[in-house]
């Protein structure tokens, strides 16, 4: 944290052949020296769970800081390389710092000192300070990976120094504290600066204390004495850090300002978790001097605090850790290209004009907003099953939905009763149904029923056959009255005693009789009315008991 405190207020780095490793008296003029800008500085906790982690930053910046416990004692010089490992707990305070610059997992625990061995495999390559031949192995030495005095491994990124001129800083000291408000989990801090001469506002610089979300603004303000939010937002920009440490964001809008200028810097960090966020401080470590009206906190980004040394809860913070930095605005013959915005809807037009010199820029030819062109979105009824939609609109520039059609809930449906039908006798039925009187959609369909058919009753005969005519008969159906009529066939003639007249009608019926017949005294041929009467009961018991089949005329009549 000295080191990257001292890069951040723009004191260094620097080349060795212009300040050569010595104590020096030098001018007070040489303390802003720089060759770079460093931007960024960030620490990985050495936990077993990060390894991958710092192996990434290796690949991707090259190399990693670290600071371990460094003594001969703990060296083995193989055929393998230089191989460093401190088991012992009394040693565990660091006293030099390396670059690491690769790794290999599976470098045997074997080729460390004897009484001296890691339990597992894997070491770190780190390159010394001292030259190529330190311990005869060309400045190389591979350090376990179960060395234990090593907190963390960090990584610094610089830019060249041209990316500004001058930082607006009341932390040049660096972030020893951090202040925080329990249980919440986003917090605001601020510093508010003026402007000592025409200049660009490009860059904001801050601390982390971990893995955070932070959006920065700048305000300009009319007062050094304002709320740092009180005046008018001119610039932004957001985005994440995931290790403890230093970094720096570039605006996503400069700002120009001119002397005298009164402008705000207001940093909003948010983590997740159970973490109460964390607004780092200069604290009172070293003495550090701090005024009024310089730095705030806030916990909701509207109420502020300011930091004061000897008023209100924060009388020990120190400043905020929160940088702007500038480039300065050289004189120049503008040459302006423009860049037309359209108008929207909602949003006006305007005109950019950009100095293809110098780069500086300003907005003119504002165009008003355009406003919406509102379309009709038809909406429909609802149906008993299917909902509607209200009429909505939009706007047919932008699309922009201007009134939402909301949705009319299914009617449901609106039930009527279809009445039975009763069966008659040639006639089918139906039984009772419903259906919906609004849609005319059966919701219960009518079943038909078969006709019942005729209930007749008892043949009743209307005209008697004769032997030779025919007779009629008749029958009623109960139900519907529906009557049928029927034929009964002639009964022919009968001539029991053979005398060839019918024994019904006394119709002759025979023309001759034989004179057998004639001269025979059975009582089948008599004429006699009395005893043809005995003949048919005689007639009747010979057929009976079947005796004397054939007459004393000889004719089997019987």
């Amino acid at each position: 944290m000295d080191s990257i405190s001292t890069y951040a207020r723009g004191s260094g780095p620097v080349y060795d052949s212009d300040y050569p490793y010595a104590t020096g008296n030098w001018d007070e003029s040489h303390r802003y020296k720089s060759e770079f800008r460093v931007t960024d500085c960030s620490a990985i906790d050495n936990t077993t769970a990060n390894t991958t982690k710092i192996k990434r930053a290796i690949m991707e910046h090259g190399s990693v800081k670290t600071s371990y416990y460094n003594h001969n004692w703990y060296y083995n010089v193989t055929d393998n390389g230089l191989a460093y490992y401190n088991p012992d707990t009394e040693n565990k305070d660091t006293n030099h710092d390396v670059t690491v610059v690769g790794w290999d997992d599976n470098y045997s625990k074997d080729n460390f000192r004897d009484g001296y061995k890691p339990e597992n495999n894997g070491a770190w390559l780190v390159k010394g300070s001292w030259g190529d031949n330190y311990h005869l192995k060309d400045g190389y030495f591979w350090m376990s990976y179960d060395e234990k005095e090593i907190a963390s491994f960090s990584y610094y990124e610089a830019d060249s120094k041209s990316i500004y001129d001058n930082v607006y800083q009341y932390d040049g000291i660096g972030s020893y504290s951090a202040l925080s408000y329990m249980g919440r989990t986003t917090i605001y801090g601020a510093n508010v600066f003026t402007a000592k001469r025409h200049e660009t506002l490009s860059h904001v610089g801050f601390y982390s204390r971990g893995a955070m979300l932070y959006t920065i603004y700048i305000y300009k303000l009319n007062s050094a004495n304002d709320s740092p939010v009180s005046g008018t937002l001119v610039s932004a920009v957001s985005g994440a850090e995931s290790y403890y440490g230093y970094h720096t964001a570039k605006l996503t809008q400069s700002v120009e300002v001119n002397e005298g200028d009164v402008f705000s810097a207001v940093i909003k960090i948010d983590v997740s978790g159970d973490s109460n966020a964390a607004l780092m401080t200069e604290g009172s470590m070293y003495n550090a001097s701090f005024n009024k009206y310089e730095s705030y906190i806030s916990m909701d980004g509207k109420n502020w605090d300011y930091i004061a040394p000897d008023e209100g809860y924060f009388k020990t913070a120190g400043n905020v850790c929160l940088k702007v930095m500038s480039t300065d605005v050289k004189e120049c013959s503008h040459e302006y290209t423009s860049a037309v915005t359209p108008p929207t809807c909602l949003d006006d037009g305007f005109t950019t004009y950009t100095c293809s010199l110098c780069q500086n820029e300003y907005i003119s030819d504002i165009v008003p907003a355009k406003g919406h062109t509102p379309v009709t979105d038809k909406g429909f009824a609802p149906t008993c099953t299917e909902p509607g939609l209200t009429d909505g609109s939009h706007c047919s520039v932008c699309e922009k939905t201007l009134t939402e059609q909301k949705v009319i809930d299914a009617l449901e449906h609106d039930a009527e009763f279809d009445e039975a039908v009763a069966p008659t006798c040639t006639e089918t039925g139906l039984s009772s149904g419903v259906h919906c009187k609004r849609c005319k959609e059966v919701l219960l369909e009518q079943e038909i029923i078969p006709a019942n058919g005729h209930s007749f009753g008892e043949w009743v005969v209307t005209v008697s056959p004769s032997c030779t005519d025919k007779g009629e008969e008749k029958r009623e159906c109960t139900e519907c009255g529906v009557s049928e009529t029927r034929i009964i066939n002639e009964t022919g003639h009968t001539d029991s005693d053979n005398d060839g007249i019918c024994d019904e009608c006394g119709t002759k019926i025979k023309e001759d009789v034989p004179d057998t017949e004639k001269n025979c005294g059975c009582l089948c041929h008599s004429k006699n009315k009395f005893a043809s009467f005995f003949w048919k009961i005689k007639l009747f018991l010979i057929r009976l008991f079947g005796i004397q089949r054939v007459c004393d005329c000889g004719k089997a009549h019987y």
